[in-house]
């Protein structure tokens, strides 16, 4: 009896914290096939509100260890996929499995298959925002809302892009839609893209390694050839991207004022595509890839964000 006692309440003091909640729920990775493709994805688990992080150009989910971290010990259940042709996600030939809207109806069925139906918070970098703003128009009701880091609104960034100081900065995108792009990025182990492209990447030493394994490199640019940047310019040259309705869902804007790729004003001004609440966050001396150089202070404004939600005020600038 005494035994039975002493294991009852052994039990006890292991379930316990788990019942209180301040012990994240067991994390649940899976993999999830949606129209013939395999996605990663990485599952925090929990019955809290549910948190999408996307990834950008060229990382995979682990990108966001640290803020999954925070998250999913404060409740969060976050939900953090390898996107198409990244990490332990499928890598097809096919251009059309690229497009930012075919991704982004892929993850609206993985969150249904992961029985999330209702709508998620949604936080994105890089190529991962215009997944996330595909998720936003093409999927009514599913966004939250939106925290974008480095890279605004496309109506806004698609308007400044129209000048020739700011258009310089996209010279790189231009020239992963070249033919031989991924020869150039491979030659000399590496070598242009560590003084490049890549050369603020806080992991470029593990990231160039990953990018030099067969067929990787080509997965990567295969978002640009899916995704030109001509026909960017061309619709917002047409005013096609000025003309798209604003977010409606409250928007927090992270922009890092040591990015090698992104001018400050393409986020700040994303106030202006926003029929709601919006809020700005400058992180002095952080480069694009803000989320691991400054993981604490990235962590800390998204829980605050996410926390702030249900306040009848909005947040203010941080700078």
């Amino acid at each position: 009896m005494k035994m039975i006692i002493r294991l009852g309440l052994r039990l006890a003091c292991l379930l316990l914290p788990i019942m209180l909640g301040s012990v994240p729920a067991a994390a649940k990775d899976s993999y999830q096939t949606v129209n013939g493709l395999t996605y990663f994805v990485r599952d925090s688990g929990g019955s809290g509100s549910v948190v999408l992080m996307l990834h950008g150009q060229p990382d995979d989910c682990t990108v966001w260890d640290a803020q999954v971290a925070a998250l999913s010990k404060a409740g969060y259940r976050v939900i953090c996929p390898d996107l198409v042709g990244y990490g332990k996600s499928d890598k097809p030939e096919a251009l059309d499995r690229y497009r930012t809207a075919s991704v982004a109806a892929d993850l609206d069925k993985i969150l249904n298959q992961l029985q999330i139906r209702q709508s998620v918070h949604v936080v994105a970098h890089d190529w991962g925002v215009a997944v996330a703003n595909d998720l936003y128009y093409g999927v009514p009701g599913r966004v939250k809302s939106l925290a974008l880091l480095a890279v605004g609104h496309p109506g806004q960034y698609g308007e400044e892009s129209l000048t020739f100081e700011n258009s310089r900065w996209n010279w790189f995108i231009l020239l992963q839609g070249h033919p031989r792009a991924a020869e150039l990025y491979r030659a000399n182990n590496g070598a242009f893209m560590r003084r490049t492209v890549l050369r603020s990447h806080p992991r470029i030493d593990s990231v160039i390694a990953r990018l030099l394994q067969p067929g990787a490199v080509e997965s990567m640019l295969r978002w640009d050839l899916a995704n030109p940047v001509i026909e960017f310019y061309i619709a917002a040259n047409k005013g096609e991207l000025q003309a798209l309705p604003k977010y409606t869902v409250p928007v927090l804007g992270i922009a890092a004022t040591g990015d090698e790729y992104l001018w400050l004003s393409q986020m700040k001004n994303t106030r202006e595509r926003v029929a709601g609440r919006f809020d700005y966050m400058e992180i002095k001396g952080g480069t694009h890839w803000m989320m691991i150089d400054h993981a604490a202070e990235v962590s800390a404004r998204l829980l605050s964000w996410f926390a702030s939600q249900s306040s009848p005020t909005a947040g203010k600038d941080k700078k």
